[in-house]
């Protein structure tokens, strides 16, 4: 896996989140203007403004799930626990 290693430097960490589009730049783009540039409205604070589509429709750690990260961290944790024990028997029997 990609964060193996950072998933073994701090194994009770949960990942960076990163911020994710909602609705991916390149349907965004679609409908920029010649600056591109979109208007965005927000709902509930009912402000519109212009922002490039690297600003729209994203939510910080849409896709990543704290639980998915967590029981990975669980597994590699074990699993390293496991090997530690099945070396020493390994070095005992030799």
């Amino acid at each position: 896996m990609a964060h193996t290693k950072e998933a073994t430097l701090h194994p009770m960490r949960p990942e960076r989140r990163k911020r994710h589009h909602y609705i991916p730049m390149f349907l965004q783009n679609h409908f920029c203007d010649a600056d591109g540039m979109l208007w965005y409205g927000i709902r509930d604070t009912q402000v519109v403004k212009r922002v490039p589509p690297q600003h729209a429709f994203v939510e910080k750690g849409l896709y990543t799930s704290y639980e998915a990260t967590i029981a990975h961290a669980i597994v590699n944790s074990s699993s390293s626990k496991g090997e530690m024990v099945a070396a020493r028997a390994i070095r005992s029997t030799s």
